[in-house]
């Protein structure tokens, strides 16, 4: 069990060197991933992080409780790699919904076991979900992510309405050459799916394949908001 934070000074918001307050917290629980989008990682050959490497349960539950209480954090996205992969997520979830301070939680998912666990985490505490999905073409999708899983996918998103996850958003990384602009697909994403969402670009010389790996293996280009 985490230990219970002492009393200290009123909460100190997070200010950056521009002035702007921020209130808003993102945990990553896992660098694992069960897609391999090529925007995002190599194929094979990755180096996962030690499990004793990663935050504990009690060390995440610590460090939103210091967030909450002393920084004036309001809301907490858990992200990964895939979260869902993470053992007991329910039960994390549930544990950072009692804290003092509770924050808004909310969750950044390919998708991938929604189905099975989006009531159990609405019932745990968490508010919303977005949902990464960058085309409703099966072959588009697997050429992306290199898995079969498009229709995983989207049971995720239908389950998750129906548990009450409000909203779910669809996150869309459109790739030059793959799925970019003149893949009308993509532009009819949440159109189709009838969910609000972000756009992202990854400006790629060509095929997203491409992009060059950065210190981690990761592929990485140049995120901008979609204009």
């Amino acid at each position: 069990m985490s230990r219970p934070l002492p009393d200290g000074p009123a909460p100190s918001p997070l200010t950056d060197r521009f002035g702007r307050v921020h209130t808003d917290l993102r945990v990553s629980l896992t660098d694992r991933c069960n897609l391999r989008c090529t925007y995002c990682m190599p194929a094979e050959g990755l180096d996962w992080l030690p499990r004793p490497e990663l935050l504990t349960d009690d060390e995440v539950v610590r460090l939103v409780d210091v967030a909450t209480r002393r920084l004036g954090i309001t809301e907490v996205r858990l992200t990964g790699g895939e979260p869902l992969l993470r053992r007991g997520l329910p039960g994390l979830v549930a544990r950072l919904h009692a804290l003092p301070d509770a924050p808004e939680l909310s969750l950044t998912t390919n998708g991938i076991g929604l189905a099975r666990s989006a009531a159990a985490l609405r019932d745990a505490g968490l508010s919303r979900v977005n949902v990464s999905l960058d085309t409703l073409r099966p072959e588009r999708f697997t050429a992306i992510t290199r898995r079969d899983r498009l229709a995983d996918v989207l049971d995720g998103l239908r389950v998750a309405r129906a548990a009450g996850l409000a909203p779910v958003k669809i996150n869309t990384v459109p790739v030059r050459g793959v799925n970019g602009r003149r893949d009308r697909r993509t532009r009819r994403v949440r159109r189709r799916t009838r969910l609000p969402g972000t756009v992202h670009r990854v400006d790629a010389p060509g095929r997203a394949g491409r992009l060059g790996p950065g210190p981690d293996g990761h592929l990485r280009g140049d995120p901008r908001p979609h204009r």
